[in-house]
Order: C-alpha cells, then sequence, then structure tokens
C-alpha cells in the first residue's frame, strides 16, 4: 500500500512540474528573456575598432622581428597567413582581399638590458609603443589607420624565448581605433 502511494505522489509531482510553463534549461517561462545566470559568456577574443567600429578579427598568424640594432621589437598579427623577414617589418605585403586585417606595432625596449632580446616581460605603456598600424583589405586596395597620438593603455609581454614573445595589447587611441587581445609571435630568424 505504502508504495502505491509513493508510485501516485512521484508521477502527481512529475506531472506538476511538466505543465507549469518553465524551461527547464533556463527557468524561464515562454515569453521572458533567460537570466544573467543562465547566459554563459563568450570567450573574449581579438577586439579591433577603427572609427568606433568593429572590425571582425580572428588571429592566423604573427611574426615578431627582434631588433637589437634599435631596441625594438616589430610585431605583426593577422587574420590571414604572411610572411615577414628580418629587417623586414614594415615590407611585409599589405593584403587587398576582402574582410583580411594585418595589425603592426613596434615596441621600444630599454638599451642595456640583453642586447639579443631588448623588450622583456613586463608592461609597457603607451609611451613604448612607438607606432601602430591597422591594414584592411578592401574592394582589392588596402586602407591603413594609424594611430600613436595620445595612445592609453599599453602592452605587457608575457614571455620572451628563443623561438616566440607572448602577451597582451591593450591600446585606444582618441581617434577611434581600439586593439586589444593576446597574442604569441612567432620570433623570424636574424
Amino acid at each position: 500500500m505504502n508504495i502505491k502511494r509513493l508510485t501516485i505522489g512521484l508521477l502527481t509531482t512529475a506531472l506538476l512540474a511538466g505543465c507549469s510553463g518553465q524551461s527547464p534549461s533556463t527557468g524561464t517561462t515562454p515569453g521572458t528573456t533567460p537570466t544573467a545566470a543562465a547566459t554563459e559568456a563568450a570567450p573574449v577574443g581579438f577586439v579591433i575598432k577603427v572609427d568606433g567600429a568593429d572590425v571582425p578579427f580572428e588571429v592566423k598568424t604573427a611574426r615578431v622581428d627582434v631588433r637589437p640594432d634599435v631596441t625594438e621589437a616589430q610585431f605583426s598579427v593577422a587574420n590571414y597567413d604572411f610572411q615577414m623577414s628580418h629587417m623586414g617589418a614594415n615590407s611585409v605585403e599589405r593584403s587587398k582581399a576582402d574582410g583580411e586585417v594585418r595589425v603592426a606595432f613596434s615596441l621600444k625596449g630599454e638599451k642595456g638590458e640583453d642586447f639579443q632580446n631588448p623588450v622583456q616581460p613586463g608592461e609597457y605603456s603607451g609611451d613604448k609603443l612607438i607606432w601602430m598600424d591597422v591594414y584592411q583589405g578592401k574592394g582589392g586596395e588596402d586602407t591603413m589607420t594609424t594611430n600613436l597620438e595620445n595612445a592609453t593603455g599599453g602592452v605587457t609581454i608575457k614571455t620572451v624565448t628563443e623561438s616566440e614573445l607572448t602577451g597582451t595589447i591593450d591600446v585606444k587611441g582618441d581617434n577611434g581605433l581600439e586593439v586589444k587581445g593576446d597574442f604569441s609571435a612567432q620570433r623570424v630568424p636574424n
């Protein structure tokens, strides 16, 4: 007799829960929006904004030319494949294909640290960012957005090895240019 009551009680509870009008996945009733707790945050990727507008970008290739002669590291981060040679960061061919984007920037290191590695792990404020260009391919031609004036933020170099430099860039300019994200740049052989 007790098993019969328990079974009827469980079936009644299941029936009432199924008719409550709530979605089991979000805890909301039909026609309402999910609560913040039910929303999963998407991982933050590389963010580029030009004139305040988002530019679609996912890193495919990143290279760095470490220049002991001028105590700089010159980076190029792109959503397409490209080649870069020592002392040739400014000679990387600009893509002209729609949607292809490359961010190029140079960091100034300190003299006397390590001649072969003038840029060491640490924080580099906007004044150590020598230049930064964003190249965008559009309709068979390229456009370039450059911003060094009034740059805020900076670059954090996390690791420096013989084969790569890793870090994070978070820079904004007063012209609406914004670049933010993590990178792992392969060193160009000297």
